[in-house]
């Protein structure tokens, strides 16, 4: 048997480093994620989802990102505030602005749009994460993403709910005070750890 090729060692000892890395971060921070969203979601429902997740990311030796809890996120969310209507002149979501009146689809996606939002982690390692909440795109691209979670570091932000939709508490505030939110918009809406994919991880 001949030695690994330099590009499958290096795959390998990412894969390692990644996997330690993601065990600190269970270590120290799921115990609090654990009790927080147990208050919020349930203890029991909680903890199968945080061993599924963990056991299927450690199993996971392709190291591809799989966007598919992301994709469910963004999809409900903008499902909640098209249903809560997106014309200001009526009866409207107070996200209502992020999402185009013609497509009714997200306004932008990008991190040079104003209005452009992605699904940030409220807790995570690199691109493993697990609870969402909407993010401003320049904040979790440039900031979360290129400055603390690629260099290896684990990142947590706070949430709150908006009428249904789950928001980073950094990402409203900005939007409250650029007047895009009414003012205390923030906060009177409830904390939250984050919108957590149940349906998705406990179903596979």
């Amino acid at each position: 048997m001949g030695l690994p090729s330099a590009k499958t060692a290096a795959s390998g000892s990412s894969f390692v480093l990644q996997a330690a890395a993601l065990g600190l971060l269970a270590y120290y921070f799921l115990p609090e994620l654990i009790l927080a969203a147990g208050i919020e979601y349930g203890k029991e429902r909680t903890e199968k989802y945080v061993e599924k997740k963990l056991k299927k990311r450690l199993e996971d030796k392709t190291n591809k990102r799989n966007r598919s809890e992301e994709d469910r996120f963004m999809s409900a969310m903008l499902r909640r505030i098209n249903a809560a209507g997106i014309d200001p002149q009526k009866k409207h979501h107070p996200l209502y602005f992020l999402v185009d009146p013609l497509t009714r689809n997200w306004r932008s996606r990008r991190a040079d749009n104003e209005f452009g939002v992605q699904p940030g982690h409220t807790l995570s390692h690199k691109d493993y994460g697990f609870a969402f909440a909407l993010e401003d795109a320049m904040h979790n691209q440039r900031f979360r993403g290129d400055l603390i979670e690629s260099s290896g570091g684990g990142a947590w932000s706070a949430a709150i709910v908006i009428d249904g939709v789950y928001i980073d508490l950094w990402t409203a505030n900005r939007y409250e005070g650029a007047g895009y939110l009414p003012k205390g918009t923030c906060k009177k809406s409830r904390m939250s750890v984050g919108w957590i994919d149940f349906s998705g991880i406990l179903a596979d």
